[in-house]
């Protein structure tokens, strides 16, 4: 129809590569291929200039769109009534649903993904990826917890991805049920974040979940993520998070180099990094109208 007309060629050619990723892996071959079968042949190259990552970084992009119109459809008309943590979890889990079509070669695409060049791209993808979850489960929050959260949401994102390629359990049961319990050791430090170092239990959650994989993987598996690659991406998601908060992470858990951006951009006045963090310390607004209605009296 007149919609498939006008429909982007890269978004239709990557549609087609992942039917080939099973048998040709996140490769220039897998772009081609897919080139092929939806009508563009030769012109893969052209279209992907940064190559077989652009098509780690569509399966990403698709698995937090489906991830969206699953909480929707969940708690929008339903007259369900679910507390920011079980949307936490459903936001996850219908994420790796979409993940689960490709996790016998999804290991070899985390790696990709985390590779120098391409480290920047992944890194934002899980900080929105984080603060999409966090904004799904209704988190109106505007200080240090407005981080914390995000921070704990990309760490369980990561981690469950791990699990994810190794659990042989039915219907990714054991993955399920690890979600669970991240999720409600997420709500018991909810209430006291100052407890724990939120990098320290993101690092120690990924770094554990990693290492469960490699037991299980090892000698038959694919080339899972390399965990000082994989403690490096994370702590650029958490840099990423640090420069959008409102209320820089200083003087809490975070006394790295995201603790330093955050100081940074926040004297240089900089907006977040990304969509959706909050401009402005809404608390600050409301000082703001106060004043301003002040002046509208006297005048």
């Amino acid at each position: 129809g007149p919609a498939a007309f006008f429909e982007d060629p890269r978004a239709t050619v990557l549609q087609a590569a992942l039917d080939q990723v099973g048998a040709l892996g996140w490769t220039d071959a897998a772009l081609a291929a897919g080139a092929r079968a939806a009508g563009f042949p030769g012109l893969a190259n052209g279209m992907f200039p940064a190559g077989p990552v652009e098509l780690a970084h569509h399966v990403m992009d698709e698995a937090a769109e489906h991830m969206q119109r699953e909480v929707t459809k969940m708690t929008g008309g339903y007259g369900m009534e679910l507390d920011g943590f079980q949307v936490a979890e459903v936001a996850v889990l219908a994420r790796l649903d979409r993940l689960a079509r490709v996790r016998s070669r999804w290991p070899e695409a985390m790696a990709l993904g985390l590779r120098p060049a391409h480290a920047g791209a992944t890194a934002d993808r899980l900080a929105r990826l984080a603060d999409e979850v966090c904004h799904l489960a209704g988190d109106k929050s505007a200080d240090f917890s407005w981080y914390t959260r995000r921070a704990a949401v990309a760490s369980v994102c990561v981690a469950s991805e791990l699990h994810m390629i190794v659990d042989s359990s039915e219907d990714l049961a054991d993955t399920k049920a690890f979600v669970k319990r991240r999720i409600s050791e997420l709500k018991t430090l909810d209430k006291a974040p100052s407890l724990v170092s939120d990098f320290q239990l993101g690092v120690t959650s990924v770094l554990g979940a990693l290492g469960t994989a490699v037991v299980s993987l090892a000698p038959k598996g694919p080339g899972l993520p390399d965990p000082g690659l994989l403690a490096a991406g994370l702590q650029a998601v958490l840099q990423n998070l640090a420069a959008a908060a409102p209320a820089p992470p200083m003087g809490g858990s975070f006394g790295g180099p995201a603790a330093a951006a955050a100081e940074e951009s926040s004297i240089a006045g900089e907006g977040p990094v990304f969509d959706g963090a909050p401009e402005e310390d809404p608390l600050a607004k409301k000082v703001d109208t106060t004043a301003a209605r002040k002046n509208m009296k006297d005048t």
